[in-house]
């Protein structure tokens, strides 16, 4: 086959025109960018193509001849000029056929010449033109005449279509072809198909029009690509199309898309994707590993992301060992769950699957800091060897612990050791035992060194969840309890602990109640958070008006006398019989602080709370989970009477880590910096909840529904009574 070294310019200006110039434009080169330019000037080449077959006066054609070059100069890089040559051919031997049958003249000499001297450049070429395709009647056969049909090599082309049909049928025999070739477009038979014009015409002839009135479209039956172009296929006429004309295809593209295509299927289902499904890809992968040569296993094509089948076939098998609950997911995802699991995001009950585990090639350390998020984990980790008896040991040892809350304040670095160690050993040897049993680890914890025997201490030691309040008031004493309670020092279990064993009485609640120490918000957040349910209502209510009495007294008593009456004067003492009534306020829905109560202490009954009377804030911390939350309880806006409740205000959620980081800006001069938590907010670093299904949100960000996490029992009450406050809405 000759090189040919002449320019389109020059191709034309010997050999004529083609009559179509998009069958001489390989697709596969021109760059996105370039694709409308490209396109563009397609449409001026056969505008200018047909306004010369009509031209008359010499002049224009001159003219238009000159606009066809510059047009084909402009995009010549794009163009194949063998297949230009052939197009010419063929007008040379369309010509040739009409004069012996004829219906036309005879060439010239001169045409003659041409005609041979173009066969050198397009010998053992197969070339195809859309002329010389006819279609079996009712069939989506083709039939095609080639180059090499017009040259007398058809010999040859006919052993390469047999081949191709035989490679077909030996694979389908091991795989079901149908259901793969079901994956692809029929847009990819352009680039499958040997003839680039013919895939063109099998997709087209594929693409059918959709009825507008068709009932599919309102019952969201087509993709938006088919409806946007208003075009749809049917996934049988494309399996079919493609085994009727298999023989003019190139398999091992054919094969390399389907892959291609499965692959990206598969990604895009992600964690949808199930086991079964991906096991059964990877068969048909190391099958077709060996129908594929080597050398054909890469697909590197402008239309396409460059895969490779052995890449793709190595990637899929590390992905089947790398499932969660069931589902897969792929390396970013891999490493988001593993950027989860340190964080506490996401439990280690959530995952499965040892293999899992070991792909991410977590250190030591990194193991007991999921632990410290979910101890459950211990038990795998020792089960399968990543920990030993001598580190469960030390996980589970007192000595330990107290070693490393000595050293906390040393540095930020031991300050972490400790809180992973503290959670790892209150989930292994405190949680889920009796009170006795609590009681005693707290005794050992305390008998591991004289400095711990510091009110300061003990009371840290208790809010971590490491002694117990019976530990806790024995170093300080029972005639300090009462002064704990009012200081909100001791949690609300263990009020209602010492209420319900008679340590503490109603009368000391009520005398609590008549401190004018303690601010009347915190009073009542006492009294709903001891007695928040419905079982308590006749104790919550009648410390609810023994409050109520008290400060509606010390109103009385501290207002000048006669101020209350109402002798129909106004202020610049004229007489005022009608006076203007004072405006509505508006009516606000707040929700029942009980039933918060309630469903928060369901969450975690070991939680523990501070509140801020400068501006009616409230810090939850509870320790089970690791979790602070910071709720505007009161408004603080009046100052008189029974405290009101906050309106409106979003409740933050955040990690126990993000607290301690943050908590220097958040607390400023005994209030709640509410612009530092929007500003963490917007970092993601906390999470925010509206009062609009509040419960609910609350319990999602809990995982109510992950394994493991809350008995069946719990989860039952917790959706009980996160439904109450839901239901609980009061006027304020």
């Amino acid at each position: 086959m000759k090189k040919i070294d002449l320019s389109i310019e020059e191709i034309v200006s010997k050999y004529g025109y083609a009559s179509e110039i998009l069958e001489c434009i390989d697709l596969s080169v021109v760059p996105e960018d370039q694709e409308n330019f490209v396109v563009s000037k397609i449409t001026e080449y056969r505008n200018f193509y047909n306004e010369l077959y009509v031209a008359t006066e010499y002049e224009n054609r001159i003219e238009i001849t000159r606009k066809i070059i510059e047009v084909l100069k402009e995009i010549e890089q794009y163009i194949n000029r063998r297949k230009y040559m052939y197009l010419s051919y063929r007008n040379f031997t369309t010509k040739k056929e009409l004069a012996e049958s004829g219906l036309g003249p005879k060439l010239t000499p001169r045409e003659a010449e041409l005609l041979t001297d173009i066969i050198k450049y397009i010998r053992d070429a197969d070339l195809l033109s859309t002329q010389d395709v006819k279609f079996e009647e009712g069939s989506p056969k083709a039939i095609i005449k080639t180059s090499e049909d017009f040259l007398g090599q058809s010999s040859r082309r006919r052993n390469r279509e047999l081949v191709a049909k035989r490679r077909f049928e030996m694979i389908s025999e091991k795989i079901d072809m149908d259901e793969l070739i079901s994956q692809l477009w029929p847009s990819d038979l352009i680039y499958v198909c040997r003839y680039q014009e013919l895939g063109s015409m099998l997709a087209d002839r594929l693409m059918q029009p959709i009825d507008a009135n068709n009932d599919a479209i309102q019952q969201g039956k087509f993709t938006d690509e088919e409806l946007a172009t208003g075009k749809q296929y049917i996934i049988a006429e494309l399996i079919e199309t493609t085994k009727a004309n298999i023989e003019y295809m190139d398999i091992d593209k054919l094969l390399m898309l389907i892959v291609k295509r499965c692959y990206d299927d598969l990604r895009s289902q992600a964690l949808d994707v199930d086991q079964d499904a991906l096991d059964k890809f990877i068969d048909i992968l190391k099958k077709l590993q060996k129908f594929i040569p080597e050398e054909k296993r890469t697909l590197n094509e402008r239309q396409t992301e460059k895969i490779n089948l052995d890449e793709v076939l190595d990637y899929s098998v590390k992905m089947s060992r790398r499932f969660i609950n069931g589902s897969l997911t792929f390396e970013q995802d891999v490493e988001e769950v593993r950027r989860c699991l340190l964080s506490g995001e996401m439990g280690f009950s959530e995952i499965s699957a040892r293999d899992y585990t070991s792909t991410m090639f977590f250190t030591k350390a990194e193991l007991l800091e999921i632990a410290a998020h979910d101890v459950k984990a211990i038990e795998f980790f020792a089960k399968e060897g990543f920990l030993t008896e001598e580190d469960l040991d030390e996980l589970k040892s007192p000595r330990r612990l107290v070693e490393l809350y000595m050293d906390k304040e040393k540095s930020p670095e031991n300050a972490k050791e400790f809180e992973i160690y503290r959670k790892i050993f209150k989930g292994l040897v405190i949680d889920g035992k009796t009170d006795e049993e609590k009681e005693e680890v707290g005794l050992l914890i305390a008998d591991q060194n004289q400095e711990l025997l510091d009110e300061n201490r003990f009371r840290e030691l208790y809010n971590l969840g490491l002694i117990t309040c019976d530990n806790y008031v024995g170093l300080v004493g029972n005639e300090a309890l009462r002064d704990l309670v009012e200081k909100g020092e001791i949690k609300p279990v263990d009020v209602r602990k010492m209420f319900d064993r008679g340590s503490i009485s109603i009368n000391d609640f009520k005398s609590i109640l008549e401190s004018s120490g303690i601010e009347n918000e915190e009073k009542l957040l006492l009294i709903y958070s001891t007695f928040p349910t419905k079982e308590d209502r006749i104790v919550r209510d009648e410390l609810v008006q023994f409050l109520t009495d008290i400060v509606e007294d010390r109103e009385r008593r501290a207002k000048p006398q006669g101020e209350d009456e109402d002798h129909g004067h106004n202020n610049d003492g004229n007489n005022d019989v009608n006076p203007e009534p004072p405006p509505k306020p508006r009516i606000k829905e707040v929700y029942d602080p009980c039933a918060k109560w309630a469903f928060l202490a369901a969450l975690d009954p070991d939680y523990s709370k501070k509140y801020y009377p400068r501006d009616g804030h409230v810090i939850m911390f509870l320790p089970n989970r690791g979790t602070y939350i910071i709720e505007k309880l009161y408004d603080r806006t009046q100052r008189k009477g029974m405290p009101r409740y906050a309106y409106g205000s979003a409740t933050y959620v955040m990690t126990e880590e993000e607290f301690e980081a943050s908590k220097s800006d958040l607390i400023q001069d005994g209030k709640i910096d509410r612009t530092v938590l929007s500003q963490l907010h917007r970092d993601k670093a906390v999470k925010k909840f509206v009062h609009k299904g509040w419960a609910q949100s609350i319990c999602k960000y809990f995982g109510l529904d992950v394994p493991d996490r809350y008995t069946e029992e719990q989860k039952r009450e917790i959706r009980k009574l996160a439904e109450e406050v839901e239901n609980s809405k009061i006027m304020e």
